[in-house]
């Protein structure tokens, strides 16, 4: 009976890793944004209208979505948020092109301390790309997490959500965060697609039930003492 409350009492002990996952967008917007670059050496971006049923940083107020396009190399690139297929889409031109396209979320602060992971569904036509995620408290600026090589998934119809990457904050105040930068890099003469890009915490391992079963036996003991 001892170990039964024991595991009864470590089911049911406060656990972070049971928090609701913070939204930072959806994608689930009405109205495609999209802004193009043409020209090397010349970053285009324009804000991107949130409507619909979209959900961006927990569905705050105040905050807003800029797109970016950084053509590196070759004759054009894309930064899109679809409303037709309700997804963000980084495309080249065909041949060589390359570049940066990037989602900025810009806002009165909001309080991500409790979150430790970063993830979000991909797909993509070929492999190679990579994401940063850039998050600042108005003082400071920090890479927070970072996926490389991503690989291709058969086409961006076909979205995988990818194993999550933890947040670093360094200098960055997570409890007051007022700009996140979602940054797709080595697009090279591709097309990929994100989706439901949120924060998480880290789900209940066995390990973590078994520590707390062990809490709760301590706690009997401690009684019965």
């Amino acid at each position: 009976p001892g170990l039964a409350f024991a595991c009864a009492l470590a089911l049911t002990l406060p656990d972070p890793a049971q928090a609701t996952p913070f939204t930072i967008d959806d994608f689930n917007v009405a109205t495609t944004s999209s802004v193009t670059d043409s020209s090397v050496g010349s970053p285009v971006s324009a804000g991107s209208v949130i409507d619909g049923a979209n959900i961006v940083m927990g569905g705050a107020a105040g905050w807003a979505r800029t797109l970016i396009a950084d053509l590196t190399a070759g004759d054009g690139m894309e930064t899109v948020v679809c409303g037709n297929c309700q997804a963000g889409h980084v495309s080249m031109a065909t041949g060589s092109s390359d570049g940066i396209g990037a989602y900025t979320y810009s806002g009165p602060a909001v309080d991500l301390s409790s979150y430790s992971l970063l993830v979000f569904d991909w797909g993509a036509d070929l492999a190679g790309a990579g994401v940063d995620i850039v998050a600042s408290d108005g003082a400071s600026t920090a890479t927070v997490a970072s996926w490389s090589s991503l690989a291709a998934t058969g086409g961006s119809g076909n979205l995988v959500t990818q194993a999550p990457a933890g947040i670093i904050w360094g200098a960055v105040n997570p409890g007051a965060i007022t700009e996140i930068q979602f940054v797709v890099t080595g697009v090279e003469n591709m097309d990929s697609t994100i989706d439901n890009f949120n924060a998480a915490v880290p789900v209940p391992t066995a390990a973590w039930l078994f520590g707390s079963a062990l809490l709760g036996l301590a706690v009997i003991r401690r009684r019965q003492a």
